[in-house]
């Protein structure tokens, strides 16, 4: 079966569907979040990615699924007063 070029999603198309930058879709297709055919070998040397919609939306789901919490690094305690420390 073929695959239709029209039905895929360019990145600037993506960018603009979320309110992104074209930077951010571009560094989650490297970071390889967001699967993306590369069409470059038969149309030259720069990268030229096509997005499938499905793709697209497995990729959202999985971003909005869990977002991860990150904890706060802890404090170091000062010592108290007329304490002395060695080290």
């Amino acid at each position: 079966m073929p695959l239709s070029p029209a039905r895929f999603l360019s990145p600037c198309a993506v960018a603009r569907r979320l309110g992104v930058r074209d930077a951010a879709v571009y560094g989650w297709i490297k970071a390889g979040e967001l699967p993306a055919a590369d069409l470059s070998a038969k149309l030259g040397p720069r990268p030229r990615y096509k997005i499938d919609p499905a793709d697209l939306d497995t990729f959202l789901e999985r971003r909005k699924a869990g977002a991860v919490q990150v904890e706060a690094p802890r404090r170091r305690t000062q010592p108290a007063e007329g304490v002395i420390q060695f080290y």
